[in-house]
């Protein structure tokens, strides 16, 4: 059993690297020219907010940690917030556009796993902005090199950005799956999307009041059922000693994305095209 399940893994392996659906969406992203003005648009956003909070943090007479942290998470929310909103909208298109084509019984029909598809369609999405947000790493490495940020928060924030953005395509890809259209598709993403963004308002709206000093570990817990996924940049900027927590919400989102995805292998499978 065991040298079955390691020859299954080695084949699924070979299927993602040599899988020519995964070739096909990679050309589609990366030979799109407006893709990559659009890439330089956001990088020069990003560098020009992460510049401007250097300059004005550096003319204050309070050089404090505390506002290169809320630097560093205003960097942070403005990168993940167009980078979840492109990854999400590409995401919710790749399967009903197939169906809109006629071409995606041609796709079920190739010698592929069903998982190694909706992997290859995933990467695809996600691909060009994993590209933007290594384009705008030095925005986000500004104040850890001319501030007081440690390394360790930098990394983990850098690490929270990618995971957070392939999660917020994979909503777009299970949309895609189960939606009549691209349009309906398209809708329910960014409803999703919409959903998890307000409750990121109200909980720093929340946090930044004066009862945030007795902030416990229950309305912590209360805080992740309702956004799951804006804890780490909260813990950074307002609640600096549950930091330890960003490793744990990390392995929550890949969890939850890998629970999403076997769904979506099997959804494929008996939803009408």
């Amino acid at each position: 059993m065991r040298v079955m399940s390691m020859l299954n893994r080695q084949l699924l392996i070979t299927e993602l690297v040599n899988n020519p659906i995964l070739h096909r969406e990679l050309k589609l992203r990366f030979y799109d020219h407006r893709l990559w003005w659009l890439g330089l648009g956001v990088t020069w956003l990003c560098l020009s907010v992460s510049g401007f909070g250097v300059l004005t943090i550096a003319s204050s007479p309070t050089n404090s940690l505390d506002a290169w942290v809320g630097m560093l998470a205003t960097v942070t929310n403005v990168t993940l917030g167009i980078m979840s909103l492109i990854a999400t909208l590409m995401a919710s298109t790749v399967i009903t556009r197939e169906r809109e084509r006629r071409t995606w019984e041609l796709l079920l029909m190739a010698p592929l796993q069903r998982f190694s598809l909706v992997i290859a369609k995933l990467v695809g999405a996600v691909s060009i902005t994993w590209v933007w947000t290594i384009m705008c790493l030095p925005a986000l490495c500004l104040p850890y090199a001319v501030g007081d940020i440690m390394l360790s928060s930098t990394l983990l924030l850098i690490a929270f950005v990618f995971l957070t953005q392939t999660f917020f395509a994979t909503i777009g890809l299970f949309w895609s799956a189960i939606a009549r259209n691209s349009r309906m598709s398209m809708v329910g993403s960014i409803i999703t999307l919409l959903a998890f963004g307000l409750g990121t308002i109200v909980i720093d709206i929340a946090l930044a009041q004066p009862w945030r000093l007795s902030f416990n570990i229950t309305d912590l817990v209360l805080t992740q059922v309702c956004n799951p996924f804006i804890a780490p940049v909260a813990a950074l900027g307002l609640l600096k000693n549950l930091q330890w927590l960003m490793p744990f919400q990390m392995a929550f989102q890949a969890i939850s994305m890998a629970i999403l995805l076997a769904w979506i292998t099997r959804a494929i499978m008996w939803i009408e095209p």
